[in-house]
């Protein structure tokens, strides 16, 4: 069996958040990474990995919005696990989330963000911690899409087959999102960079997302979920390379806003 020494790309946010409103639901926009919503949606991957998600949001007095995050991954080990469900957990991620409007035209809202990343697989095992924040361009200063710049400072530990080794190292992005129609669909494309090292630990990954959205209700309560993953990931360990390979995945499910 081919050892898979593929390291999950830690993103600032992985999933779209939606906006907190107190109009009417037609304001649900989940286009906008920089407004939160109580949600909980279920993901299924290509290579047969169960992905739940849940958010619970709310303000503080100041007008400031937070969100509070947890995602999980399950599937299946073995050498047909790509296609074959399983309940095996891999790995989960938990985020606060804190956005507040700026006063500026050209960068409405601006958050920030504190994440803990678990991965759990045969040959890989990490605890992380990014630190990171988000902008809002507002679409008048672009081609009539919204930009969303992303930067984070990663740390944390990496075990891999009994080596360990302290690491830190710098998760960039940007998210441009699209609409689709009058109905809020939209389409989101997402390039992104991330690298760490340690004493021994190296990794980098380049990846880009093509995320489409679209909602099946007129309230937008209910909305189906796609989003197509292509990655490059290398990983070295005592300067031997265990890992340069690229990586896709497609994921579809539902999202319900509360």
């Amino acid at each position: 069996m081919t050892k898979k020494y593929f390291v999950p790309l830690v993103s600032l946010t992985l999933t779209s958040f939606a906006a907190l409103s107190d109009t009417n639901n037609n304001d649900i926009d989940p286009s906008d990474l920089t407004k939160v919503y109580t949600q909980a949606a279920l993901m299924v991957s290509g290579n047969s990995n169960i992905m739940p998600v849940g958010m619970i949001s709310g303000g503080y007095d100041n007008g400031h919005q937070f969100a509070l995050l947890a995602e999980a991954k399950f599937g299946k080990t073995g050498d047909n696990a790509d296609n074959e469900f399983g309940l095996e957990y891999g790995s989960s991620r938990f985020q606060y989330f804190q956005v507040a409007d700026t006063g500026s035209n050209f960068m409405p809202r601006a958050g920030l963000s504190a994440d803990y990343i678990n991965i759990r697989s045969p040959y890989i095992k990490s605890d992380l911690l990014a630190l990171g924040g988000v902008a809002a361009i507002n679409h008048q200063y672009t081609p009539g899409f919204m930009l969303f710049p992303l930067a984070g400072y990663v740390f944390g530990q990496f075990n891999i087959n009994g080596i360990k080794d302290d690491v830190d190292g710098v998760n960039l992005s940007i998210a441009a999102s699209i609409p689709v129609g009058e109905s809020g669909a939209f389409m989101m494309i997402w390039p992104e960079y991330r690298k760490l090292s340690g004493s021994k630990v190296q990794t980098e990954n380049v990846s880009t997302k093509l995320i489409v959205n679209a909602p099946l209700t007129d309230n937008r309560k209910w909305w189906i979920n796609t989003r197509l993953e292509l990655d490059h990931s290398e990983l070295k360990v005592s300067g031997d390379k265990l890992s340069n390979q690229w990586n896709s995945d497609v994921y579809m499910g539902v999202r319900y806003f509360f």
